[in-house]
């Protein structure tokens, strides 16, 4: 059963086992379990998948382009969190959410890139 899932995923079913024990031991869920709890989300809540839709192709779009301004990619990220928070809060959404919500997304992409930074350069120096 596995196996079907690999060509989802677009990995070597080897690789994919492995992926999958370690996703298993780290949080307790089966790749199957996770895609199936995915599924009921989106169906639950197709207003916020659209919005997580759009704004990562958008972040990945420009990402994979090497846009050299980080603050335009985490821009991405940040009206992805904003729009979600509308959605979210409904009629409780102000600007002053909008604006938090915009700020939290922002630091979270940057604290992340941060955190990356030296796994970047390694891959950068491999060749």
């Amino acid at each position: 059963e596995l196996k079907s899932y690999s060509n989802i995923e677009g990995l070597p079913n080897e690789l994919f086992l492995l992926e999958e024990a370690k996703y298993q031991k780290n949080h307790g869920l089966t790749y199957k379990e996770i895609t199936e709890k995915l599924a009921y989300l989106k169906n639950k809540y197709p207003k916020i998948d659209e919005i997580v839709k759009n704004c990562y192709h958008n972040l990945l779009k420009l990402e994979k382009e090497n846009c050299d301004s980080i603050d335009i990619v985490a821009d991405c990220f940040a009206v992805m969190l904003q729009e979600i928070s509308v959605e979210v809060f409904k009629d409780k959404s102000t600007d002053n959410t909008k604006q938090l919500m915009y700020a939290i997304g922002k630091w979270i992409y940057l604290i992340d890139a941060l955190d990356d930074y030296d796994k970047d350069i390694k891959a950068l120096t491999k060749y």
